[in-house]
C-alpha cells in the first residue's frame, strides 16, 4: 500500500533535481515549482558519497555512510551503504535489482520488467516536495556555500499542527537544482543528510556496475519471498481463521490477494483491491491485531470515528487505520474524486464473511 512505499522511500532524502540556471532573488515557493518541473531525461552521470544521520530526542542513533553511482546514459545505478560493521549494496543494472547485505548467505533479485528503476534519491525529495506544497510554508533563509558551491537555503515549516511531514530544510544547488544537504524532523527524530563529495560525468567502466557474490551466496527472487497469491473469499476466512469485514456491493469490482509474511512480522495479510467503472478506488489491507503492538499510534495522524470505533486517518496521503473484532484494518484513497466523508459512510456498508 501507499504508506509503506511512501515510508520506504523517506530513507534517502538528497538528489538530483534538474539541470538549469537559478536565481537567488526565487520565492521558496518558486523554488519547489522549479524542482517539481523537473524534466528526469534532463539527468547527468555522476558519483557521489553522502553521510546519513538519524537522532532521537536530540541523540545520534545512527550514521549510514552512502555511496552511489549513477550512469544516465544506461540507467544503471549501484548504492553502497555502510553503518559500523554492517554494509549493504543494492545493483541496478536495467532488468533487475540485485541485493546484498555483507556477511549473508543470501541476495535477493527483483524483477524490474514494467515497474521501472528504483526511486532515486532525487525522486524521493520530488515525491517530498509534492507531498508538502499544500501543507507547508516554505520560505528562503539565505546563500550558502557547500563544496565551494553557492547553495540557496529554504525551510519547509507545517501550516497545520497534525501532519504526517513535519519540519524540513534544503540547502539547493543553485546551478544544477541539485540538493546537498537536507534536514527533516519530524517529533522527536531527525533525519540529517548531506552530501561530502560529488563528481559529475564520471568515467565509467564495465566493472563499476557490479558486485562480486561470495561463492557460498545463494541469489532468491524476491518474489518468491512471501508471495503474494490471489484467493477467493472462502479461502481468505480460512486463511485467516477468524471473520473479516469487506464490501459486497454490485458497483465495486473486488479482488483479493493473500501474503504469508516471514520474518518479523511472521503474520498472514490480506490485500483487497477494489474498482468502480474499472478505476481503482479504494484498498483494504487486513490482518490479526499485532499482540506486541495492539495501540494504534501514527505521527501526523487526526482521531476519526469509523464504523463506531475510534480510528486514524492520515490526511496527507488519504490513509485510514481501525481495529475491530481483532483485526486491524488498513484503509488507502485510490480514487481522486472520493472525499474522507465518503469513505467514512463507505464503511458503514461493510459486511462480515461470518455466517
Amino acid at each position: 500500500m501507499k504508506i509503506r512505499n511512501m515510508l520506504l522511500g523517506c530513507t534517502l532524502t538528497l538528489g538530483v533535481i534538474v539541470s538549469g540556471c537559478g536565481s537567488p532573488s526565487l520565492t521558496g515557493g518558486e523554488i519547489v515549482g522549479k524542482v517539481l518541473a523537473a524534466e528526469k531525461n534532463q539527468q547527468d552521470s555522476y558519483a557521489s558519497e553522502a553521510k546519513m544521520r538519524n537522532y532521537e530526542g536530540g541523540q545520534l542513533k545512527q550514521e549510514i555512510s552512502v555511496n552511489e553511482w549513477f550512469d544516465a546514459a544506461t540507467g544503471k545505478r549501484l548504492v553502497e551503504t555502510t553503518t559500523g560493521d554492517e554494509a549493504a549494496t543494492v545493483l541496478n543494472d536495467g532488468k533487475q535489482l540485485l541485493i546484498y547485505e555483507k556477511g549473508k548467505d543470501v541476495a535477493y533479485t527483483f524483477d524490474l520488467t514494467g515497474s521501472g528503476d528504483m526511486p532515486s534519491q532525487k525522486d524521493q525529495i520530488k515525491n517530498f516536495l509534492e507531498n508538502i506544497k499544500n501543507t507547508h510554508k516554505v520560505d528562503v533563509i539565505g546563500e550558502e556555500k557547500l563544496l565551494d558551491r553557492t547553495v540557496t537555503h529554504i525551510k519547509a515549516t507545517p501550516q497545520e499542527k497534525e501532519t504526517l511531514f513535519g519540519k524540513a530544510e534544503f540547502w539547493i544547488d543553485q546551478k544544477t537544482w541539485h540538493v546537498m544537504k537536507s534536514i527533516m524532523e519530524n517529533g522527536d527524530a531527525k533525519s540529517e543528510v548531506v552530501y561530502t563529495k560529488m563528481e559529475w560525468n564520471p568515467a565509467f567502466t564495465e566493472k563499476t556496475f557490479q558486485i562480486e557474490l561470495p561463492p557460498n551466496v545463494k541469489v532468491t527472487r524476491m518474489e518468491d519471498v512471501n508471495p503474494a497469491q490471489k484467493i477467493t473469499l472462502e479461502e481468505a476466512q480460512a486463511a485467516l481463521e477468524k471473520p473479516f469485514l469487506y464490501w459486497d456491493l454490485p458497483e465495486l469490482k473486488q479482488d483479493i490477494e493473500l501474503s504469508d509474511l516471514k520474518g518479523e512480522f511472521q503474520r498472514k495479510e490480506l490485500t483487497l483491491s477494489y474498482t468502480k467503472d474499472d478505476v481503482p478506488y479504494v484498498s483494504l489491507s487486513i490482518f490479526p491485531v499485532p499482540k506486541d503492538d495492539p495501540s494504534l499510534t501514527f505521527p501526523g495522524s487526526e482521531k476519526v470515528t469509523i464504523r463506531g470505533k475510534e480510528g486514524l486517518y492520515l490526511k496527507d496521503i488519504q490513509f485510514f487505520m481501525w481495529d475491530e473484532d481483532g483485526m486491524r484494518y488498513s484503509l488507502e484513497i485510490q480514487h481522486p474524486d472520493l472525499k474522507k466523508d465518503e469513505v467514512l459512510k463507505l464503511a458503514d456498508k461493510m459486511v462480515s464473511t461470518k455466517k
